[in-house]
């Protein structure tokens, strides 16, 4: 099995699933940046799961796409 099995409502499932960790932590990183953790260890972490979070989001969106290499 692979992400080509997965069917349009698995896909919506994860995707709904996983929005609202991702916009935890785009916020949790814009209020990191008011409180100037700027440089931050940790501020570096958050900003890595969130872009790490939003490709997933975006790979699973084209998950049976034809024309993005990830279809049947």
């Amino acid at each position: 099995m692979d992400s080509s099995d997965l069917t349009p409502e698995q896909i919506a499932a994860l995707i709904e699933r996983l929005t609202p960790t991702l916009g935890y932590l785009t916020k949790l990183g814009e209020r990191m940046d008011r409180r100037g953790f700027a440089g931050d260890s940790v501020r570096d972490k958050v900003s890595t799961a969130k872009n790490a979070m939003q490709d997933l989001v975006m790979t699973l969106r084209y998950v049976n796409t034809p024309g993005t290499g990830s279809h049947r």
